[in-house]
């Protein structure tokens, strides 16, 4: 499997009581119900080896978003992301971010968004 699909594996099953199957990567349909997250890479920590050689390791910093009609219906959804994928033994994410209150503009949505560092086979 990939990272994205060990992450998508990881929110789907760890929050399917409150989003079922609403996790997405990089964005959501125009028309998706909430609440839903979804989740894109931002980036990460690059190495390289004086030899030349490719390394065996990646690592993938990623934000997490929440989706939701309110705040008070969003924020324990944000909260709730950090332990999935914390405890997701395939993942062992290290937090880099606290949970923060993000928005769309234009969409009357509420979100929160954090910040992963997930380490994984190339």
């Amino acid at each position: 499997m990939t990272i994205e699909q060990d992450i998508l594996a990881a929110l789907t099953t760890g929050l399917a009581d409150v989003v079922g199957d609403r996790v997405f990567v990089d964005s959501a349909p125009a028309d998706t119900k909430t609440p839903y997250v979804v989740f894109t890479q931002i980036g990460g920590v690059q190495f390289g080896f004086i030899e030349s050689k490719a390394p065996d390791k990646k690592n993938g910093r990623f934000q997490i978003n929440a989706w939701a009609d309110s705040r008070l219906a969003v924020a324990p959804i944000g909260r709730r992301i950090e332990d999935v994928l914390v405890e997701a033994p395939t993942l062992r994410a290290t937090v880099l971010t606290g949970v923060s209150a993000a928005n769309n503009d234009g969409v009357d949505l509420h979100g929160t968004q954090q910040d992963f560092s997930i380490w994984f086979a190339s």
